[in-house]
């Protein structure tokens, strides 16, 4: 294996966790309006993201 492709094997899948982790964070407010949620009650998902990535 090439040192690009372990470079690119470590990195991609970094950037996607992050991703996945952030992405979602415009989407809050809506999703607080959509379920009547509390702002502290909707950042639970971002709790809940944080915890998985970092299990």
């Amino acid at each position: 294996m090439t040192q690009s492709l372990r470079r690119a094997a470590v990195g991609i899948p970094g950037f996607c966790a992050f991703f996945n982790m952030y992405g979602p964070q415009s989407l809050l407010p809506s999703l607080a309006r959509e379920f009547d949620a509390s702002p502290a009650q909707i950042s639970l998902t971002m709790t809940a993201t944080t915890l998985a990535i970092a299990i």
